[in-house]
């Protein structure tokens, strides 16, 4: 059984995500970094039995990348086990609207699971200019994580079971 995570991160979280998953699910595990995807695409998509697709949200937008790989592959996603994982630091009100808007609804209905996974305003990585838009917006001056565990656990236990 080969499990591919296709990702994208800005500054860590999600690739943080992608390690758990990596360390915890059973099986071959493959990692793609969508901002550096590799040439033979259509080869990883083959050979992958379940797929885990996640990104980071900005301003209420998955990445660019995520976006792109979601609706280049969208049919080829509906014909494997999927997990949708989402990172952001936004109430779970707000979260759950941008899981529907990021994440087509006919790839949402046929996912295990599509989980928001939590976020981290990280002050010693964030540019001078995102520092500016978390302080102002988010009220937050300091790093400040949210890791979602127990949800990472819960979607592992989700794609194990449809590896049964």
């Amino acid at each position: 059984m080969i499990t591919t995570i296709f990702y994208a991160s800005k500054y860590g979280f999600t690739a943080k995500c992608v390690d758990y998953y990596k360390q915890n699910l059973n099986g071959n595990i493959k990692v793609v970094n969508l901002k550096n995807p590799p040439e033979n695409m259509g080869d990883v998509m083959d050979q992958s039995d379940r797929i885990i697709i996640g990104g980071s949200v900005y301003v209420g937008l998955i990445q660019k990348e995520v976006k792109d790989f979601l609706t280049t592959h969208h049919d080829e996603l509906l014909s494997k086990d999927l997990g949708l994982f989402m990172c952001g630091m936004r109430d779970e009100q707000e979260i759950s609207q941008e899981l529907d808007a990021n994440f087509p609804k006919e790839l949402r209905d046929h996912a295990t699971f599509v989980s928001w996974l939590g976020g981290e305003f990280d002050f010693d990585k964030l540019s001078w200019i995102d520092k500016m838009i978390v302080k102002k917006i988010a009220k937050v001056n300091k790093t400040t994580t949210v890791f979602r565990q127990s949800e990472l656990d819960q979607s592992i236990k989700s794609m194990e079971r449809t590896a049964i």
